[in-house]
Formats: C-alpha cells, structure tokens, sequence
C-alpha cells in the first residue's frame, strides 16, 4: 500500500492523486472507446445484412409484399439488432463524453 502523505489536502490533491486519477480515467476512455468501436461495427455488420437482405429477389418481386414471409421476418430480427447496437453505441458515447467532462 502506498502512502504519501497523512496531510488530505495534499493527499486529495496532491501531484500523486491527480496522476492516478489520470491514469484511471484514460484507461476508462480507452475501454468505452473500444466498446463504441465493436458497437460501431457491429452497426456496420447489421446495415450491410440488412442492405442484402432488402436486395431484389428477381425480376418479379416489386415491393415488401412480394417478399416471403421468412425475408420478413429476418428484416425485422436485423433492424431489431441495430435498434439496440445503436443504443448501446449511444450509451458508450455517453459514458465516454462523462468520462471526458470528468478528465478536464
């Protein structure tokens, strides 16, 4: 254990303190930002599912009615996957803009 001063003025904000706070705040932004990047992809992985599975399926299907229901069904599991990556995008950004306000 690590004791640097007995004086909690300095010991709260002292050179030490702020140092390790530092360090712990960066590792955070570094664990959120990475969080928001797998989210981020994971979005980009969706959309892409999404783009084929919205592809025509021949020269006679003209709209979402001329879809099979199975195609259906998978548009709507897609879009639901995307809805809540795209929330815990959000909710990482969130954490990672607190983390910044808190850090200056």
């Amino acid at each position: 254990m690590r004791l640097a001063t007995l004086n909690l003025e300095t010991a709260r904000y002292g050179d030490v303190y702020r140092a390790t706070r530092l360090a712990r705040l960066r590792r955070q932004m570094v664990r959120h930002i990475e969080r928001t990047d797998a989210s981020a992809q994971k979005v980009e992985q969706a959309l892409a599912k999404l783009a084929e599975a919205n592809a025509p399926h021949g020269p006679a299907s003209v709209g979402p009615r001329s879809c099979p229901p199975s195609h259906r069904h998978d548009v709507r599991r897609i879009m639901r996957s995307i809805h809540l990556t795209l929330l815990s995008l959000s909710g990482a950004m969130l954490i990672v803009v607190g983390l910044v306000t808190q850090w200056l």
